[in-house]
């Protein structure tokens, strides 16, 4: 998954969500040309505590992980480039893998040996 377009956009209801972003053709608009982003895989941003973040699903309920959703401009208060590890831990999140994290080295034994 590429990283470029994983954002973070700030809703005017305070909501945080975290996506790939990308906007959408002037054709693609709605009828009031009021569409300006689309999300794919977007997941909400939460503070359960202060000093931490965690993830949960935003609108788990519908299937819009592939195909997005469209956000109107009005509904945007801004968007921002996400931290590395924030970006690395939402990888994680829709990956179908279990990945390392990028800063531990990853020891793989030579062939035939044996750990007990």
């Amino acid at each position: 998954m590429p990283t470029d377009n994983i954002q973070l956009i700030r809703l005017v209801t305070g909501e945080e969500i975290v996506g790939d972003v990308s906007k959408l053709p002037k054709d693609v608009y709605s009828e009031d040309g009021k569409y300006a982003l689309i999300v794919k895989k977007p997941i909400l941003l939460v503070c359960p505590a202060p000093g931490q973040i965690a993830f949960a699903p935003w609108m788990g309920y519908a299937d819009h992980e592939e195909a997005g959703i469209k956000i109107k401009e009005d509904s945007i208060m801004f968007v921002l480039k996400l931290k590395p590890k924030i970006i690395e831990e939402y990888k994680k999140i829709w990956s179908k893998l279990a990945l390392p994290d990028s800063n531990k080295e990853i020891l793989i034994p030579p062939a035939g040996l044996k750990l007990k």
